[in-house]
């Protein structure tokens, strides 16, 4: 009897799964979101020299202030001793491979405060387990694309990088799986509007950290 109304029926069938598969999603990713959330009313403890120096360069363009100082070390000094994530020019120390992800920290803490780049580091984290959902999902059924949204977002190494909104490894993860979706997308229907969105997802990708562009491009 469905038959006349073949397409229809299959279009209205198609909703109904599409909109259980991803309701059971939108739980998972509202779950993640409330236990890395919970991460913001914790105490900070730097774990490495990189969060450090990340902290110093957002704060100073938080505040408009520029992104060089002088360099405590003596000119002896420093040629023994050299802090890491830094580059040291005349005497001023600047950022190192990590330019793109302080301006947009310090964007963020400017606007929206302290928290402002923890919140934008969670929120992106959740928009790439979609994307990862979504690669997944073309090659295999939506009970193991679970699945392996799980095993994303509870791997110990995952967990640690997006809950650490001073360092740019879970930004730059986020990055590329929003770039993977965007590159399959083009694949399978190319066209300039589909293209565009590649190049949007992949540059600010590269931005967070341009030494990645040497793996990341042919990659692409």
């Amino acid at each position: 009897w469905c038959y006349p109304r073949f397409f229809f029926c299959y279009t209205i069938g198609m909703k109904v799964v599409l909109k259980k598969e991803y309701r059971w999603l939108g739980i998972l990713l509202l779950v993640l979101g409330i236990l890395f959330g919970w991460q913001l009313f914790q105490p900070y403890i730097f774990r490495s020299p990189d969060e450090a120096a990340n902290q110093i360069f957002i704060t100073r363009f938080a505040n408009h202030q520029l992104l060089h100082f002088f360099s405590p070390l003596t000119t002896g000094e420093q040629q023994f001793f050299s802090p890491r994530s830094v580059s040291i020019s005349n005497g001023q120390i600047r950022p190192g491979s990590f330019l793109g992800f302080v301006m947009v920290g310090g964007l963020l803490t400017r606007w929206f405060g302290v928290h402002g780049m923890a919140i934008f580091q969670i929120l992106a984290f959740l928009l790439g387990l979609v994307s990862w959902y979504r690669i997944v999902r073309r090659y295999w059924e939506s009970t193991w694309a679970m699945a392996s949204v799980v095993l994303l977002a509870s791997h110990p190494a995952v967990v640690q990088f997006v809950t650490l909104p001073l360092f740019h490894s879970g930004l730059l993860l986020s990055g590329l799986l929003i770039t993977g979706i965007t590159v399959l997308r083009y694949q399978e229907v190319p066209s300039w509007q589909r293209a565009i969105w590649v190049g949007i997802a992949a540059g600010a990708t590269l931005f967070i950290r341009p030494s990645e562009v040497f793996w990341v491009a042919p990659a692409i």
